[in-house]
């Protein structure tokens, strides 16, 4: 909703992940989010754990917890909250060396993936209350 109403949103991914079922019910939702304005990114060095939000210049949100509600519910990981200009600079330009090192997607390629690719990926979706 937010890249709906303008807002610079990116979603950094690792390009490599480390559960190929979870990985393929997220790709089930890439077009639409791309339509939407989101940009979304492969982080090609390896997998990234963290989960960052930066929110304008003054709130930041740095943790390992999956921002899901299964998560909320049966890990035990953790989320801290940033508020003030310095530590979301410092995050932010985290996320800026991720960036760099990650390649972006593009909504017209990403459509032309084979048939079999986007079915597999849809119907994977299907399980993720589970996953």
């Amino acid at each position: 909703m937010a890249a709906d109403r303008g807002v610079d949103v990116r979603l950094l991914l690792p390009l490599k992940p480390d559960h190929a079922l979870t990985a393929a019910a997220g790709r089930a939702h890439y077009s639409k989010l791309m339509a939407a304005g989101v940009h979304i990114h492969l982080y090609r060095p390896g997998l990234l754990h963290s989960k960052t939000v930066t929110v304008d210049d003054d709130l930041a949100l740095f943790g390992s917890a999956n921002l899901d509600v299964r998560s909320f519910n049966l890990n035990f990981e953790t989320t801290l909250l940033l508020y003030g200009r310095s530590p979301t600079d410092r995050l932010r330009a985290i996320q800026e060396k991720y960036l760099a090192a990650s390649t972006p997607l593009n909504l017209d390629t990403w459509n032309q993936r084979p048939l079999i690719k986007r079915y597999t990926d849809s119907a994977i979706s299907l399980l993720s209350p589970i996953l």
